[in-house]
């Protein structure tokens, strides 16, 4: 039995903490809102730069501003902004729907692109910052370790130099947006483990996952993630967890028939080397030759996979484009070795499942996020180990190596082992990150980093050479062409461009050459056929013209390029209807254009219909009233029709705008 002086002892002891209790709340409370407006802060700093960034001829052209799902003119569909890209694993209608908004309340100014894109990249790592402070507390961390950890896998989730693909780029707005409804989910579905009574957060968990797969075909994994929260949360595997996930399989399958992964899926189970069977296997150094295809299939996920996770740790001479010839050719034999550190992490995870929880949650974390990336066969110039595929992943590795300090921290009861060490990190990597930015700023110098990685990069000169042509550098344009032709002789689209060099100086016997070589490496390149006959209907060889035209509009009836060379050649040959039927389509296809209706009134000028000729003109004149030519092309309609004030009012504007009128012309109208 206690005696008075001990039950006197407790109860001080316990009124003592009731009065400490609310000052350690009160400073909790106030050191998360202090470490989240240091993210807030750091993060918005070092993306600053993005603020400046022009759009790039690198997919923003035809995701962005070139896209008539984006940009169509008022005429604003649901149905088309759903139905775009359905069935294809790039189905992302809200990115779509997004992009459609900002353009009708902005326009095409990259800044509120840009913006958008860096405020929801701030909001989802205030949601890493809370989701990891829940979870850490599941890896008996001690409590004034485990809000520091949750800051540092938060600021570097935030401000890791990879993360600027998908910041910086205005295209990967898909990134940061299914993240967004992904972390949201997760953070709901958390909310319902820790009360499983409570059903609004399963719900909204699900609400957001369908979000999600509606943003970026990625945010599919997050039903097998729902699973590792049950791991961290000790909950059994048993019925009730599968069928509590029932709504989320439902959206899981859903988002499969959205995706087309259905019929993917058949191809891919029929012979998982289908992808590298149509890359051809020229396309592998020596190191990959006469290995069987699923084996090469196999060693190029593992080879991605530990690429990945070493590039995380150690992000250098980073790039939208890697050298994927060259990086393989380098490994040598040891190629065959990466399926076995796969295997190896994988097995230390199994072996330290229950004591190291923090590992084994990192390491699936990362693997499951990334795998719809490694899936597939990789196909394109930029996703070999393209950094943008990490954005989500990253979380996982991060966790993994502030875990790790944080164990040693906490076993030594020294915070600065933890907090020191991670503050170098996060300082070396703003720095880093902070220049990778203003890499993205216009396409010269996004495409001038990638040839500082990747040398033999054919697609890096020309994608300079096109950004050189469109500021009029033709000299530094023809440079880059000829040395993309010089990496790889059999790149036919250099040749066009080069033609189109060719075609700009007016030497249009070079340019035919050019063109033709095209055509010869790949018939079916529509783009070829119609330049070659712009360039043929310019040395007035129109029926060489017509034919090729025409055979451009065969491989690509909706190429509206092709529909406005050919409804010039018709003027040249004073087939005015046929123009004017042909600038009409060209229209429909890219939206009105104050040029081409002024060509349109040319045609009905030719065609002495001075009526409709009035009429295209005054559109183009309201449309674009600065133009002089339109002022004077339309007082020569209305000479003709006999409204010869008119016809002086609209000379005289032209002559102010310093458009030359013929002196008879002048004199006729008494000017």
């Amino acid at each position: 039995m206690a005696t008075k002086k001990e039950l006197r002892a407790k109860k001080a002891l316990k009124k003592q903490s009731k009065n400490i209790e609310p000052t350690i709340t009160w400073y909790k409370d106030k050191l998360i809102i202090v470490l989240m407006a240091s993210l807030v802060v750091v993060t918005a700093i070092v993306f600053s730069p993005i603020l400046n960034n022009e759009f790039l001829n690198f997919d923003d052209n035809v995701l962005i501003y070139e896209n008539p799902v984006v940009a169509n003119n008022g005429d604003f569909s649901f149905k088309d902004i759903f139905s775009s890209k359905l069935f294809m694993p790039h189905y992302k209608p809200l990115v779509f729907l997004q992009w459609n908004l900002e353009y009708r309340i902005f326009g095409f100014d990259p800044f509120y692109f840009h913006l958008h894109n860096l405020l929801l990249h701030l909001l989802n790592v205030i949601l890493v910052f809370f989701i990891a402070k829940k979870l850490i507390k599941r890896f008996s961390v001690p409590e004034n370790f485990s809000i520091y950890s949750a800051f540092f896998i938060a600021i570097i989730f935030a401000i890791h130099p990879m993360r600027a693909e998908s910041v910086a780029w205005a295209t990967e707005r898909k990134d940061v947006l299914f993240s967004f409804f992904f972390l949201l989910s997760s953070w709901f579905y958390i909310k319902y483990t820790e009360n499983s009574k409570k059903f609004i957060w399963l719900g909204l968990s699900v609400l957001f996952y369908v979000l999600t797969i509606l943003s970026k075909s990625m945010g599919i994994t997050l039903l097998a993630v729902l699973f590792l929260y049950d791991f961290l949360y000790d909950r059994k595997l048993n019925t009730r967890l599968f069928i509590e996930k029932i709504p989320h399989l439902i959206v899981f399958l859903i988002a499969f028939y959205l995706y087309g992964l259905f019929s993917k899926f058949g191809q891919e189970a029929s012979g998982l080397s289908v992808g590298i069977v149509n890359q051809g296997f020229d396309y592998y150094p020596e190191n990959f030759k006469n290995l069987n295809p699923f084996y090469t299939r196999i060693l190029i996920i593992n080879i991605r996979l530990i690429l990945w996770i070493a590039h995380l740790i150690f992000p250098y001479s980073l790039s939208a484009i890697y050298p994927k010839k060259e990086i393989l050719e380098s490994l040598g034999n040891f190629i065959h070795i990466f399926p076995l550190i796969t295997l190896g992490l994988l097995a230390l995870s199994i072996r330290v499942i229950k004591k190291y929880k923090w590992f084994a949650f990192g390491l699936l974390f990362f693997i499951i996020t990334i795998s719809p990336a490694i899936a597939i066969a990789e196909e394109g110039i930029s996703v070999f180990l393209s950094d943008r595929y990490t954005y989500m992943a990253s979380i996982g590795i991060i966790m993994i190596v502030v875990m790790a300090l944080t164990r040693l921290a906490s076993k030594k009861n020294n915070k600065m082992l933890l907090i020191v060490p991670m503050s170098i990190v996060a300082l070396l990597f703003s720095v880093v990150a902070f220049g990778q930015n203003k890499v993205w700023n216009n396409s010269e110098t996004f495409w001038t980093n990638v040839i500082s990685v990747s040398k033999n990069e054919t697609s890096a000169y020309n994608g300079r050479g096109k950004y050189y042509r469109q500021q009029n550098d033709y000299d530094k344009a023809l440079i880059d062409y000829n040395k993309a032709i010089e990496c790889d002789p059999e790149n036919y689209k250099a040749y066009t461009n080069r033609g189109k060099i060719f075609f700009d100086r007016g030497k249009y016997k070079e340019s035919i050459n050019d063109f033709s070589k095209t055509i010869e490496l790949d018939p079916n390149y529509f783009e070829a056929w119609s330049n070659r006959g712009a360039a043929y209907a310019t040395i007035k060889n129109y029926s060489k013209a017509l034919s090729d035209i025409d055979k451009a509009l065969e491989i690509k009836p909706n190429h509206s390029n092709s529909f406005k060379n050919r409804a010039l050649v018709y003027m040249e040959l004073g087939e005015n209807k046929k123009a004017i039927d042909d600038f009409n389509t060209y229209q429909k296809l890219t939206g009105k254009d104050a040029n081409i209706i002024n060509s349109i009134g040319a045609c009905y000028l030719n065609m002495k219909d001075y009526s409709n000729a009035i009429k295209e003109f005054s559109k183009a004149i309201s449309m674009m009233p600065n133009q002089g030519i339109f002022y004077r092309n339309r007082a020569w309609s209305y000479y003709y029709a006999g409204k010869l004030d008119k016809a002086k009012t609209d000379a005289n504007k032209a002559l102010q705008f310093k458009v030359n009128l013929k002196p008879e012309f002048r004199q006729a109208l008494g000017i």
